[in-house]
């Protein structure tokens, strides 16, 4: 038997209160329990307007996602103060709960009040550790670099920020991709990095003329598939106070 407790931000420090959800997965052998995983998530944008109950939602949520093998495999007992059961069975529910309901009854899930399960020692500290999403000031600087070959297509993903952090990342595609297409693959992936670690300012670098010509809407993008990777690009650039395009030569 396995089971779930959540945190929901209730009953954490203040600071954090809201920011995050986590869950924890336990398996019961004899008088033991035994935690497996812990699953824990950074609430950002309108996820912190969430009410309570769907905050205990969501947790659930993730945690179905995240060990969904488990899920499928096992039934689940869900330990929690929020009455979730009741929720997923109005109907006048809101429409995401409404959602999250259909998209979890295909697991074999009971309802349980919160006990004193040790576990949940563990679960609150990590909601009450994940803390709010930073959102780092100062210019964060982007290189980018896709290319498409006999071998298979790769990318390359360099991020600086502004107090010297590097992160490198290398992409492999398991997709036919052209060179155009794989420039706008390690753009989407960067600038989807950027957005994860905070940054606000980005001014990103890219060895090529046409997508850099396309992002700064200094030419036409006739191809009906570079358009939705411009459309795309476009609207996770939304996400950012400023982003500059800049082209660099490819040595």
């Amino acid at each position: 038997m396995f089971w779930i407790t959540l945190a929901e931000g209730k009953g954490v420090r203040e600071v954090t209160t809201g920011h995050a959800v986590s869950t924890a997965l336990v398996r019961e052998e004899g008088r033991e329990q035994k935690p497996i995983y812990f699953v824990s998530h950074v609430l950002c944008d309108a996820e912190t307007r969430y009410t309570h109950v769907e905050k205990a939602a969501y947790a659930l949520i993730k945690a179905g996602r995240n060990l969904r093998p488990y899920f499928q495999s096992h039934p689940i007992k869900v330990y929690t103060g929020v009455p979730l059961k009741k929720a997923f069975a109005n109907f006048e529910s809101s429409g995401r709960l409404l959602a999250w309901a259909l998209e979890l009854s295909e697991f074999d899930i009971s309802f349980h009040p919160k006990s004193s399960l040790k576990s949940q020692i563990f679960v609150d500290f990590i909601a009450e550790y994940s803390g709010a999403p930073k959102e780092w000031e100062g210019q964060w600087k982007l290189y980018v670099h896709g290319a498409s070959s006999l071998q298979g297509a790769r990318a390359g993903v360099s991020l600086l920020g502004p107090r010297g952090e590097l992160l490198n990342y290398a992409l492999h595609f398991q997709f036919p991709v052209t060179n155009n297409t794989a420039e706008y693959e390690a753009l989407i992936a960067g600038l989807r990095l950027a957005k994860e670690v905070g940054a606000r300012e980005v001014c990103l670098h890219s060895d090529s003329e046409l997508a850099v010509r396309q992002l700064n809407e200094e030419c036409r993008t006739i191809d009906d598939k570079l358009r939705r990777y411009r459309e795309h690009f476009q609207t996770l650039k939304r996400h950012f106070d400023e982003v500059q395009i800049q082209h660099v030569p490819r040595t």
